[in-house]
């Protein structure tokens, strides 16, 4: 595992502040606060910049909640690229549950992995099929409000 310091240069031209990131061969792990924003800045001025130099109309929707981050338009297509950045080299992420959901649902997904984004962003690009197949379930909530505890150090 390496650690490095890095600065993202925001969409505005700014310079955003330094921040430690680990990098292990397989990415990073969950990150603080500040650094997962970083990165999720970064990876969206990649995908936007991308798609706006290949001549797409882009809308922001990330903060609708619908399941994917940019509606992007030309002539009559329509794509809904639901983006996501990592700071390693592996193209691994979590998806939400409203985010499968939609995979599963909307024809017009796909998915936009920037790997190394806050060093040297790469984007790659994923259909709704391949996303799918390539998912797990990683996390179950488990809600006990309705339920007793038992005393703790029991058997």
């Amino acid at each position: 595992m390496c650690r490095l310091r890095a600065a993202v240069v925001l969409a505005d031209g700014m310079e955003g502040p330094a921040s430690h990131v680990s990098i292990t061969p397989s990415g990073a792990g969950y990150g603080d606060a500040e650094t997962n924003r970083l990165i999720e800045l970064a990876a969206m001025h990649v995908v936007i910049s991308t798609y706006a130099a290949d001549g797409w109309d882009i809308e922001d929707v990330s903060h609708a909640k619908c399941g994917w981050d940019i509606t992007v338009r030309r002539d009559a297509s329509e794509m809904h690229p639901e983006v996501k950045g990592v700071s390693g080299p592996g193209p691994s992420i979590l998806l939400t549950c409203n985010e499968y959901d939609t995979a599963c649902s909307d024809p017009r997904w796909r998915l936009a992995v920037v790997t190394r984004a806050l060093v040297a962003p790469s984007l790659a690009e994923y259909d709704r099929a391949t996303a799918q197949g390539a998912s797990m379930p990683q996390l179950y909530r488990v809600d006990l409000t309705s339920s007793t505890p038992c005393a703790a150090g029991s058997d």
